[in-house]
């Protein structure tokens, strides 16, 4: 590797580092306004909004970036067909989705804040989909620090509304446009970004290939129905105790995820970062020590982490929530200490991702997703809201040990091939 390519990577990097410690700072901040402001009855009803979102923005991934990876030029770039391809195939879907949603909302949701929570949290999937190509793009270009600045503006600009909106005593539904406020401003600042360095590219009809859709359809579909599994874990526990506890046991159950997934999503935004540098674009018979270093990496990261937030959890869900979220901090406590195992996770799905291992991702998920949803379905009678948690920790286990057990097959795999 060059000289100016590491620095490259560095710079991307310490951009990369330094934008996650502000978002999670700053969503904290969000999530602790909107918290006190909405009360634990009305939190949690949008609690229950944002995991419906994050469910079914994985539905919209039939064009998932990582069928890209094999489709980029020397320097980073996509055949102009192949990004409006995408961006009409994303389009199509997202709109798709959200009408399916519209009608799950109108039958499914008795809740009049509910409904418009997650119809109005939901919008972003129309465009941010379609438009993320341009993002994947200046990524993989070598500009993730111009993405990173454009995040970060959109974040502080967002944050600033919603601070503003709160003092200003205003209703739900303001607030919840002030949220989806940074998603178009990402959105539209990668797309206008990316116009400045490439100043060929336009938007036009007959650039786009159906045969290229067809095959861009044909690589997403296999790692689709594990995308929404994964989603769905993710989130089902607060799906389905939503119905069953009280709204205010929901508020906190939901309090002690919503802090929990901040720290947790560092380890998605390092592999973001590492992914490519370490193993995506690695030569073979590298890759595994790759991973291993990264797995070192994130399970430091994830013991210092959970060491440190064990300690101050009482004044972290104080500080960010308030008195009366105090009720959330066991619940929190539990969650900690076995979040290293998410980002060890988190490390060696590296490998299953590089070698496109569609089929064992799906198999994963999907195990990991049925254990979560018995243990939850039987175990609510006996353990309550204990499930819901006892359901999320035994699937991050489950996940471990099949992307640990992937790991041991590519090493015999390797150690054959080496023989030969």
């Amino acid at each position: 590797m060059s000289v100016t390519a590491m620095k490259g990577n560095l710079k991307n990097i310490i951009w990369a580092l330094g934008e996650r410690a502000v978002q999670i700072l700053l969503s904290m901040v969000v999530t602790g306004l909107i918290a006190r402001h909405f009360g634990v009855e009305l939190f949690g009803a949008y609690q229950l909004a944002m995991s419906i979102l994050f469910v079914i923005t994985a539905m919209t991934w039939l064009c998932p970036a990582e069928i890209f990876y094999s489709r980029l030029k020397e320097n980073g770039s996509l055949d102009i067909s192949v990004i409006n391809t995408s961006i009409a195939y994303r389009l199509a879907i997202s709109v798709t989705i959200y009408i399916g949603l519209l009608t799950y909302v109108l039958f499914s949701i008795s809740g009049a804040n509910q409904a418009y929570f997650i119809m109005i949290l939901s919008l972003g999937i129309i465009y941010s989909e379609p438009m993320g190509i341009f993002r994947f793009q200046l990524e993989c270009r070598g500009y993730y620090y111009i993405t990173s600045r454009i995040r970060l503006c959109s974040l502080v600009i967002k944050c600033a509304m919603v601070a503003l909106l709160v003092f200003m005593d205003a209703s739900p539904i303001p607030i919840l446009l002030a949220l989806i406020l940074e998603s178009i401003l990402v959105s539209f600042g990668c797309y206008a970004f990316y116009k400045k360095i490439d100043k060929g590219y336009s938007f036009k009809l007959n650039t786009i290939d159906k045969s290229l859709m067809y095959e861009i359809f044909n690589d997403g579909v296999k790692f689709w129905f594990g995308l929404i599994c994964m989603n769905a874990f993710l989130k089902f526990d607060r799906i389905y105790m939503e119905s069953k506890l009280s709204s205010s046991d929901f508020g906190h159950y939901a309090a002690a995820f919503s802090a929990f997934e901040q720290f947790t999503a560092l380890a998605t935004m390092l592999l973001a970062v590492l992914g490519p540098i370490l193993v995506y674009r690695a030569a073979s018979d590298k890759i595994l020590k790759n991973s291993m270093l990264m797995l070192f990496l994130f399970t430091a990261l994830g013991i210092m982490g959970a060491a440190v937030l064990y300690m101050i959890s009482p004044l972290l869900i104080s500080i960010l929530y308030g008195d009366e979220y105090i009720e959330s901090v066991p619940i929190f406590d539990q969650l900690v200490i076995f979040s290293p195992l998410v980002f060890m996770d988190v490390a060696l799905s590296s490998i299953i991702i590089k070698n496109k291992a569609a089929v064992f991702f799906s198999a994963k998920w999907s195990c990991v997703l049925l254990a979560s949803f018995l243990i939850n379905v039987i175990g609510y009678t006996q353990l309550g809201w204990q499930a819901g948690l006892l359901g999320y920790i035994v699937g991050w286990v489950v996940a471990f040990i099949f992307s640990l057990t992937y790991i041991i097959i590519f090493q015999k795999r390797k150690n054959l091939e080496a023989a030969i």
